[in-house]
């Protein structure tokens, strides 16, 4: 009954596995999961579009890089939806209109997986200006996230 999991394990604790294992529950990929608990649990007739954004690869070490890389996940995904190009704006009315378009293209709720959401903040956590910058940038992503929710 509840909207928003946070799923938090240590490092190496799969988190990476269940992200993917999520996505392929909620795209209805049945035969991935045949012979296991969950088959006869799950409605496999529901199907949901994935959006899956990750910062796991590589190293942002400024605002720039960090808006590129978000721009190319948000570019990707847009891609899978749609042959359209994205019309440019700033990175939160890029993942609106993302957000929007799954939605309305697949009449269904649109489920958000996010994978090393803190990596870029992390990456740089001993030069603290340029983790709070990197920290800005994330902000501006994720703060779609609640005005997104209907």
């Amino acid at each position: 009954q509840n909207k928003y999991y946070f799923l938090s394990r240590p490092r190496r604790f799969g988190k990476s596995l269940l992200l993917d294992t999520l996505r392929c529950l909620f795209e209805s990929r049945q035969k991935l999961f045949e012979g296991l608990y969950i088959h006869d649990k799950w409605d496999w007739q529901q199907t949901h579009p994935v959006i899956r954004l990750s910062f796991g690869s590589g190293v942002m070490r400024n605002r720039e890089e960090l808006d590129t890389r978000i721009r190319h996940q948000l570019r990707k995904e847009r891609e899978r939806f749609t042959q359209a190009t994205a019309t440019e704006t700033d990175i939160p009315g890029e993942f609106s209109d993302l957000l929007e378009l799954a939605h309305r293209e697949t009449g269904q709720p649109v489920v958000l997986l996010i994978d090393e959401y803190d990596k870029p903040i992390l990456d740089n956590i001993l030069e603290p200006e340029r983790a709070r910058e990197l920290r800005e940038g994330l902000k501006n992503l994720y703060s779609v996230i609640k005005d997104a929710d209907p």
